[in-house]
């Protein structure tokens, strides 16, 4: 008996801090961003009622979904991580505050898995995974450099960081934020490239998918966002042919660079 009322007690604990948006929108100022968690509170509340979250979603709200997950990552980046965030540390301190009680987070979790799961069914996990791309672009390496990467943790290890500067080509994601011309510098640590077979090059375009990077809820660097298919966020451009090796993008492994921008476009580019 004990045990049922402490269960229910911590569902109605949760229940009561989605209902009063104690979630990671709080402290996003981005619309898009709130709008997002706005719609994920919904289902979940759905969830720690238990009226059954399949019976709550249909294909249009699926659709819904996927519009507003796509906008929140793509309007803005660093706010929508910043919000997953927040998110983590929310359900963390709810499990430090119970006594690491799993039950209490369970409904809010499963729901949050149940959506991306809506999503990955109906439109492919591939697209899943894109879709949380923020930004795509064509660029060209001008220089590199290495630096030493020092972990705001003091416990944290210290290691050789690569900085690809490169000359924005073109802008498929992120019109935003990049401009054709503008100089960036991307980054990332080198052992995440250990296995990679496909060296950068300066003076070689490459088409690389990117996001914001840092820590503690600080994103100021720009990084390699990588896919499950083992090519590392490098697929370069040898005479305006751009090399995706196994297909992950549906497209093909090797791609005039026009049809494969406006075919990308038109798959993963959502208005």
């Amino acid at each position: 008996m004990k045990t049922k009322t402490t269960i229910t007690i911590a569902l109605m604990i949760l229940l009561s801090l989605l209902q009063t948006n104690n979630y990671a929108q709080q402290d996003s100022s981005s619309e898009s961003v709130r709008k997002y968690w706005d719609k994920v509170n919904k289902i979940s509340t759905y969830y720690v009622k238990g009226t059954g979250i399949t019976k709550k979603i249909s294909d249009v709200e699926i659709d819904s979904i996927k519009h507003l997950f796509y906008h929140a990552i793509s309007d803005d980046p660093i706010g929508y991580r910043i919000s997953k965030d927040n998110e983590r540390d929310s359900l963390d301190n709810i499990l430090k505050e119970n006594h690491y009680n799993s039950n209490l987070i369970a409904p809010r979790v499963n729901s949050l898995k149940t959506i991306y799961n809506f999503i990955k069914k109906k439109y492919g996990k591939n697209f899943f995974e894109i879709l949380q791309c923020p930004y795509f672009l064509r660029v060209k390496l001008i220089r590199d450099s290495l630096s030493k990467f020092i972990p705001t943790d003091p416990k944290g290890f210290r290691t050789w960081q690569g900085n690809l500067i490169c000359k924005v080509e073109d802008v498929i994601k992120g019109e935003k934020f990049f401009k054709i011309g503008q100089e960036i510098t991307i980054s990332y640590l080198v052992f995440w490239m250990s296995d990679s077979k496909t060296p950068f090059k300066i003076g070689e375009s490459y088409f690389m998918p990117l996001r914001p990077w840092g820590t503690n809820k600080v994103y100021k660097k720009l990084t390699l966002h990588f896919f499950p298919d083992n090519n590392f966020a490098t697929y370069p451009i040898n005479n305006e042919i751009v090399s995706t090796p196994g297909n992950y993008f549906g497209i093909g492994e090797t791609t005039d660079w026009e049809t494969f921008k406006n075919n990308f476009i038109r798959k993963y580019i959502l208005n």
